[in-house]
């Protein structure tokens, strides 16, 4: 650009803007700032982008108009749920771990008490991903079949633990529960689904359970599946909401068991079915997410 001289080993660039009729070179301040102010047309207004109270500029993507006129606009949260993500049921806080078994099920230790109780890859009744872990509990004592898995994630303030799941006929119960090992002590927080009193229970000692509300599964069947979130407060050992398909149940009130334990820190999910004596109940589990940074 005419007035300006550089080395011939430097590689620079000169910003130009258009001030029609003329263009101009765009310069620094005296502190080598480059400030810029955005602006956009609104309905033929010109208005000026700005930042909200925590000095963010918030971006949605946007659609082109629907068969109605009206414009889309999404957050990528909803992106992400369109585009196949297993975190669609309720989608606050940050993915810590995501479990939709298209890779197997090797991963996981997957423990049976009583005859004919087994976990297995399922390939015929799936909630996303073509896959889920059949839980198929024994017909004798203690007639239960479960999974649990390990983990190295930070897991601090609040959490939240999310399982879909179908029922294929009435059981005692479903569980899912986090255990949280910290260096120091170990916190257990399960929400059990007692199937027998239609009552979602949280663990709040070693083997004590208390009631937190009332649910309602859908039809019985491989095809369809229920959501689960529950929310935990580590900080204080507080349970948060439950969500169970369409209820919402404050547990606020009750507090997880925890006990001194000088493990190194870690993460355990388990899940759970507890089936009828005599029968080798089913359960088919999908889509497990564990998430932190919850609101």
């Amino acid at each position: 650009m005419a007035g300006i001289e550089l080395p011939d080993w430097m590689r620079a660039t000169a910003l130009i803007g258009f001030d029609d009729p003329d263009y101009r070179a765009i310069t620094v301040d005296e502190h080598g700032q480059l400030n810029v102010l955005l602006r956009g047309a609104y309905n033929d207004e010109i208005r000026t982008v700005t930042l909200d109270d925590e000095g963010r500029i918030s971006a949605f993507v946007i659609d082109s108009a629907d068969a109605w006129g009206d414009m889309l606009s999404i957050g990528n949260a909803e992106l992400a749920a369109r585009l196949g993500s297993p975190v669609f049921f309720h989608q606050s806080g940050r993915v810590l771990f995501v479990e939709s078994w298209e890779h197997g099920i090797a991963r996981w230790f997957t423990p049976t008490s009583g005859l004919g109780g087994s976990v297995a890859l399922c390939p015929t009744s799936y909630e996303t991903h073509g896959y889920s872990a059949k839980l198929t509990a024994g017909s004798t004592a203690g007639h239960w079949a479960g999974g649990h898995i390990y983990m190295g994630v930070l897991a601090t303030g609040r959490v939240g633990l999310s399982v879909s799941f179908a029922v294929t006929e009435a059981v005692e119960s479903f569980l899912a529960q986090l255990w949280v090992r910290d260096g120091a002590h170990r916190s257990e927080a399960s929400v059990l689904l007692n199937d027998v009193t239609d009552k979602a229970q949280v663990q709040t000692g070693a083997a004590a359970w208390e009631d937190a509300g009332d649910f309602d599964l859908v039809k019985f069947g491989a095809s369809y599946y229920n959501h689960l979130k529950w929310i935990i407060d580590l900080s204080t050992r507080t349970y948060g909401n439950i969500y169970v398909n369409r209820a919402i149940i404050d547990a606020s009130s009750k507090q997880c068991y925890q006990v001194p334990d000088g493990a190194g820190p870690e993460v355990a999910i388990v899940i759970k079915l507890v089936g009828n004596a005599a029968e080798n109940d089913v359960v088919y589990v999908d889509n497990i997410v564990l998430t932190g940074t919850e609101p």
